[in-house]
């Protein structure tokens, strides 16, 4: 069967078309047939500008893509991806996923952070870690919230100075003014004491360098004798310690002679104290024996 020129033409045509077709869905979809992939999942609270198919970037390079798109359930409250990624993508523990884009008019895509170099890689099949980042967009309506704050702010700032308030500020101003200029001479007297008292002190302290100058030697050797006696007395104080832990040694060896000694001194009172009293009650004795006669009556 021969084929005619022209739809030989057609067929290589058609052909192309289709070579054409798949190398554009290889580039805008960043997938290859026969390449390993590895799945994550992530959640979001928002996922403005995500849809099925967007670009999944890692450090800016494209990896993968956003296979679907999981609603909020009873359990989990944020929106949930699944992503697809190059089985190579050094995905770590720490890594954090966030929405963001290369520039305003760019569109959103799906950011992989590095993690740390000494984490150790996430599995797949795993959830990996997200941060929330604010858009463009929620920016904007940040900016827009501080428009208005910043509207009723000057309104009220208006209302503060109207008219009222301006001449009660005017009048302010110049009692200020009037006090200023009242108060300007003790001020300035003030002052003229104060570097009057500055100079004094000036030239005091000039005198007392001068003094200390002239009397540097004097200091010295006060100086100099002042420690010799402060040696001396620690000396002293030492040896003092010394003698006194020699007294309370010797008192310590001797205790039980000093207790006899007191005990004997308390016996020779008790005996002196009797004596004492028999004498005075019976004085003879110091000459005789026995008591003298009793005189007779006559």
């Amino acid at each position: 069967m021969e084929f005619k020129s022209n739809e030989i033409k057609a067929g290589v045509m058609v052909l192309l078309a289709a070579m054409v077709f798949a190398a554009f869905l290889f580039a805008i979809f960043g997938v290859g047939w026969g390449e390993k992939t590895k799945n994550y999942v992530i959640h979001l609270e928002y996922v403005g500008g995500i849809s099925e198919g967007s670009l999944v970037k890692f450090r800016g390079m494209d990896v993968g893509r956003v296979t679907s798109i999981l609603l909020p359930t009873s359990e989990e409250s944020r929106v949930g991806l699944q992503i697809e990624v190059k089985d190579d993508t050094p995905v770590r523990e720490d890594s954090k996923a966030y929405v963001t884009s290369v520039g305003l008019m760019s569109e959103m895509h799906i950011e992989i952070s590095a993690g740390s170099p000494g984490s150790p890689s996430l599995a797949a099949g795993k959830e990996l870690g997200t941060r929330e980042v604010l858009t463009y967009a929620q920016l904007a309506d940040v900016f827009g919230e501080m428009g208005t704050g910043a509207q009723v702010l000057m309104e009220k700032v208006t209302d503060v100075f109207n008219e009222t308030n301006q001449q009660r500020l005017a009048s302010m101003m110049d009692n200020m003014d009037g006090m200023i200029k009242e108060s300007r001479q003790p001020v300035v007297s003030a002052a003229d004491n104060l570097d009057r008292l500055s100079k004094q002190l000036n030239t005091l302290s000039g005198s007392v360098n001068d003094l200390t100058k002239q009397n540097i030697n004097n200091i010295d050797s006060i100086m100099t004798n002042l420690k010799a006696a402060t040696d001396g007395t620690n000396r002293l104080l030492a040896e003092l310690q010394s003698s006194v832990l020699d007294w309370e040694s010797l008192m310590s060896s001797n205790n039980q002679r000093i207790i006899e000694m007191i005990e004997n001194h308390r016996n020779v009172s008790q005996n002196m104290e009797e004596f004492s009293r028999i004498i005075k009650e019976q004085p003879w004795l110091l000459i005789r024996k026995d008591a003298p006669p009793e005189r007779k009556m006559p």
